[in-house]
């Protein structure tokens, strides 16, 4: 006889039943409606159904609270529900979990509408990727306006700015609070175990593969710290998709109904000295995150970030509209690494707030199925000889190099070689040159040829001249061959 399922298990079960057969199919509206209202919650519940369809399953989940020593209290800011966005069969397939997943977070000033992440997240979950909204701190269903049950009017009225213009070091402060709360939530879809495994969190263990590809995407001021933060943890992360990101703070040109352009620039010189006093973090990843921020949203040492970015770049995806005011592609020159370049996508029309943009929604389907091809293709890695030449030890790497006819010694020597014969051609007079070099040096021959009529001439000598071997492989006509060989 098995182990009688725990009460917690029996919830979870109870609840993911219930989820597949309710006939309503949604709790407050569909969450693909153009209008997705944050509505109240019961804070204490741990998992809510929101809705149901054919392709998607949304949900609310309370986030980990397992390192806390006790329960936070009902309005405790530790309180607050993730919104997943689980494709139809992870969850009606026992044998399923989330392989890929997608974090997502939001921009500046957003506590009315799941809008934008509800249209991201259903269309991710219809293509088969799981994706989990976690908002910044005080934005989305973490505002005041939401945690308490009876908010005074200016709780109701404050936008999070308002605190950030008050109190400009905030915007800091709250970057590494998200920064720990990101690596909380990291750690649970690994399945790293938790003091609370069997309990609450015992969730992201059922629904979630320890070995699942994740990804972050992040809009407008959340895209700023998605790309530190992914720059910081790369090594555990598949892909990064930056949406209007909010690089480069002091170039935006901030919408008039936020607040001025002047109190805007008040603001980052405030931050600026703020940040510059801070003592910065002796852990390795949290003195590089300090680094980063001052990059990213300061373009303090803009030519470090651009080292990591050139290693990274094929892993990052940013988008920008083209009728944006705030936001521009523009904001990545400093950082963008030179002679290198990074993947960004221009979408005509476009202006910077998404989620009530009429232009959005018809780029919106090619934007999410793009995320998900790009991401496939981030956690390609080709083999390629000069793998096999860098990685003599790499038994993987040797075994596959070997299957395909290379070596890392045959890698090593042909590179050699390449590299001899190109610094001859460049050195030398043409009629100097053998046969074989001239007909490369004038590109009627490729280097792949002449390495192949080489090989021929020693292990069949008796198939003649270089030249006559290249025109047996068809590559030159015996014309050519003897017109470059009267120039010596």
């Amino acid at each position: 006889m098995g182990d009688p399922a725990s009460p917690k298990k029996q919830r979870t079960e109870d609840y993911l039943e219930a989820m597949l057969n309710d006939t309503t199919h949604s709790l407050f509206g569909r969450v693909s409606d153009d209008d997705s209202p944050i509505r109240p919650v019961d804070r204490l519940r741990d998992e809510i159904p929101i809705e149901r369809t054919d392709s998607y399953i949304c949900l609310m989940k309370l986030f980990p609270t397992c390192t806390l020593i006790a329960d936070p209290e009902h309005d405790a800011f530790e309180r607050f529900h993730l919104r997943i966005y689980f494709p139809f069969d992870c969850i009606h397939d026992i044998s399923k979990r989330a392989e890929r997943v997608v974090i997502m977070t939001n921009g500046l000033d957003e506590f009315e509408y799941f809008t934008l992440y509800d249209q991201i997240g259903c269309r991710l979950a219809a293509l088969g990727v799981t994706s989990v909204l976690l908002p910044l701190p005080d934005h989305l269903n973490r505002h005041v306006r939401h945690r308490y049950a009876t908010p005074s009017a200016q709780q109701l009225e404050e936008k999070p700015s308002g605190v950030l213009m008050a109190q400009p070091e905030k915007l800091y402060q709250s970057y590494f609070q998200y920064r720990a709360e990101l690596g909380l939530l990291l750690r649970h879809i690994r399945g790293i175990p938790c003091p609370r495994q069997s309990g609450p969190c015992g969730f992201f263990s059922r629904l979630f593969s320890p070995s699942a590809r994740v990804s972050y995407l992040g809009y407008s001021m959340g895209a700023g710290a998605m790309l530190c933060d992914f720059l910081v943890r790369q090594k555990e992360l598949s892909a990064c998709f930056l949406l209007s990101g909010a690089i480069n703070l002091r170039d935006i040109i901030v919408d008039e109904r936020m607040f001025s352009q002047r109190q805007w620039e008040r603001f980052i010189a405030t931050l600026e000295e703020r940040v510059r006093v801070m003592k910065r973090p002796e852990e390795t990843d949290d003195g590089l995150a300090h680094d980063l921020f001052c990059s990213v949203f300061l373009n303090a040492y803009p030519g470090d970030t651009a080292r990591l970015l050139a290693e990274h770049a094929r892993r990052l995806l940013f988008f920008y509209g083209g009728r944006d005011g705030m936001t521009t592609h523009k904001l990545l020159e400093d950082i963008a690494p030179k002679k290198w370049g990074l993947s960004v996508v221009l979408l005509p029309g476009i202006n910077h707030f998404l989620g009530i943009d009429e232009e959005w929604k018809r780029w919106m389907p090619l934007v999410v199925q793009l995320m998900a091809r790009f991401e496939q293709n981030a956690v390609c890695r080709t083999l390629t000889r000069a793998d096999a030449r860098r990685s003599p030890d790499d038994a993987d790497i040797l075994t596959r190099a070997a299957l395909l006819g290379w070596s890392s010694r045959d890698a090593a020597d042909q590179e050699t070689e390449t590299m001899e014969t190109r610094k001859r051609i460049r050195e030398s007079e043409l009629r100097t040159l053998r046969v074989g070099e001239r007909l490369l040096a004038m590109r009627l021959i490729r280097m792949g040829d002449l390495r192949k009529a080489v090989a021929i001439q020693r292990l069949e000598p008796s198939r003649g001249r270089l030249g006559s071997i290249l025109v047996g492989l068809g590559v030159v006509t015996r014309g050519q061959v003897e017109a470059v060989m009267e120039l010596g």
